[in-house]
Formats: structure tokens, sequence, C-alpha cells
């Protein structure tokens, strides 16, 4: 019943939110638009935003991973739509999580158990529609990197990365008055229009950051340079307008069926769309949340990441959550967290043997 009512709430959430893009389009294509909006682009996105195609069911063999169990639930009262989860890379009993739009810019710091670790406040910047975390090490240094991608209606002409180096905490909490500068910003769109992206990840081997759109059928996979030379400064972030390549498709992902609607009525439908990404600490395995389950794809030594994206992945059970658009992997690279908007949501821990 708890289910249930998680996905009800989240269902009716989803309604509201297509009303209110419906809303948003008609009254700026009356009055004009001068905010770096493609309105085409946004009229299209009303034509997505209700939701994928249904299909058949589709059988994938299941990863190596134990089953969920609760490693405790979001303490802090300020987390109430998580969007992006990252582990520390100082620290193994620590996690990073960012809230979704509608909130001031701040890095949130948790224990594995949910705990609250207290936050730091981004100077400099805007919470426009925060989506995704990832964390990273780069010449000796912890870096976390934001990614403010989130496009509903797939309008916005330019969205934004930046990278900020992980704070350390005062003994088990951050200082109440920390404030972080961006270290660096990647100001981009995507090569072929306005994407919604909520999934992204940083392959510091390779020195790129991944994305994937969310509402593309399949979804695509995009990348930029981690540290391109134009981007190297706080100053270049609106100068400088980067391009993200696209790869190709990320396949395999099995689409909403009409069982998931009648299962979750609108909910359903966007069962299948990325929320999430990462990859493990060795490079070699990536974690794809979706509103249903998560995906595994693993990358053989001498290949690309859109090669092992082009495979059918293996299947990561996970409990159902109201709206789930967090997953990180441990510092080990082989556990994963898993959460989900709302305040107080559940965190889940997973092993891999």
């Amino acid at each position: 019943m708890r289910v249930a009512a998680a996905r009800a709430v989240a269902s009716r959430a989803i309604a509201v939110a297509i009303a209110i893009g419906c809303f948003a389009v008609v009254g700026l294509a009356c009055a004009g638009d001068d905010g770096g909006r493609d309105l085409a682009a946004g009229w299209r996105g009303l034509l997505t935003i209700r939701g994928a195609a249904l299909g058949a069911a589709v059988t994938l063999p299941r990863a190596a991973y134990a089953d969920a169990t609760l490693a405790g639930t979001i303490v802090s009262r300020k987390l109430t739509e998580t969007s992006g989860l990252a582990t520390s890379r100082r620290r193994d009993d620590l996690l990073w999580a960012i809230n979704d739009s509608g909130t001031s810019p701040r890095l949130h710091a948790l224990g594995v158990d949910g705990s609250d670790r207290g936050d730091a406040r981004v100077e400099g910047t805007d919470a426009v529609d925060w989506e995704d975390l990832a964390s990273f090490e780069l010449d000796g240094r912890s870096y976390l990197l934001v990614a403010d991608t989130g496009d509903n209606l797939s309008w916005r002409e330019g969205v934004e990365l930046f990278v900020v180096e992980e704070p350390k905490l005062s003994g088990d909490a951050l200082a109440a008055d920390t404030v972080l500068k961006p270290a660096w910003r990647i100001h981009f769109r995507f090569e072929d229009g306005p994407r919604d992206c909520e999934a992204v990840a940083v392959d510091s081997e390779r020195m790129r950051v991944l994305l994937i759109a969310k509402r593309t059928e399949p979804p695509g996979l995009y990348e930029l340079p981690l540290r391109p030379e134009a981007a190297s400064g706080a100053r270049t972030a609106k100068t400088t307008q980067l391009v993200a390549r696209r790869l190709g498709d990320v396949i395999g992902i099995p689409p909403p069926t009409e069982a998931d609607v009648d299962a979750a009525r609108w909910l359903g439908r966007y069962f299948a769309m990325p929320t999430a990404l990462d990859l493990g600490a060795d490079g070699r395995l990536a974690a794809v949340l979706t509103y249903r389950e998560a995906y595994l794809y693993e990358r053989g030594a001498d290949e690309e990441w859109e090669t092992a994206f082009g495979r059918p992945p293996q299947r990561i059970a996970l409990p159902a959550m109201a709206q789930a658009e967090a997953i990180a992997f441990g510092r080990d690279g082989r556990t994963l967290f898993a959460t989900s908007e709302g305040v107080g949501a559940p965190l889940f821990r997973l092993s891999r043997p």
C-alpha cells in the first residue's frame, strides 16, 4: 500500500508539472522570450513530457548485486527533492547530495546512513534545475561536479556544469558558514538541440563528462571535455559555449508497459527514462537509474563507453521509490547507494560480491 500511495503522489506531481509547463509555454509564446530559451523546442517538449511510448515486457539478466537493504533515511529536512548523489573521495563514511530546482544552491553532506552532516552554499551560481552530481579526483584533489542540465520542456539554449573542490568536514560535519566557489565552469549546448538531461558522470581517466538525455527514445549519449581550456576559470562561464557531442544511443533499457501504467498511472510512462548516472571508481562499470530500477553497463578494458552503452545492460533490482532520481557508487567502486525525492526519503544500499 505504501508503494501504491507513493507512486500515486508522484503521478499527481507529474500531472501538475505538465500543466505548469503548458502555461509557461503559452505565456512565453505570447509575451516573447529573451531568457535563452528555444520556444520551438519548448512546443516539442510538450509532446515528450507526457511520457514514452509503451512496449512489450523485456527480460534482462540480473546484475550480481545482493538485494537492496535500507541504509537509513535522509535526515536533513532541507533535502526535499534529492536529484543527485555522489560519494566522497575523501572519506568512506560520507555522501554528497543536491536538491532539484527551486531551492538555494547548496551541497549537502550525508552520512552513509542518511544522517545530516551539514550543507555548504555555492557562491556565484543559481540552482536553475540541478539534476545530477558526480565526484572525481584530478591532480591529487577531490572535486564535485554539479549538473545544472534539467530542461523538462527541452528549450534551454544553454546549460551548465560547474566544479567545486570537495570541502573538508570539521570533525563529522561541515562548518555552518561553509561557502564554496566554482573551480571551473562549463557552459554548453547539445549539438542536436536542447535536451532534458538528468544523468551525468565524470570519466576522469579519459578527462571527459558523459551525459544521457532523458526524453529521447532511445536515450542519447553525449560527451564534453572535463576541463576544456576555454572553461578553466569562472570568468569564462558565460563567454564561451561548448557543444556536447553525441556519441550514440543508450541501448537496452526496457520500455514502459501497460502493466506499468496500470500500476502507477502517469508515472508508469516515465519508468524507462534515465534520472541519474554514475561510474565506478575503476572506470569499468556504469549505473543508470530510472524510475523503475537501475541498469549496469560494463566497459571492456580497451572499449569506449559508446560501445558499452550500445549493448543491452544487466538489471539492478531496486525497491519501489516514489521518484528515484539519485544513484552513486560507493568509494570502493562496487557498492551502490540510491534514493528518491521527498522529505525523509529512504537511502538504499546494494553490495556486489
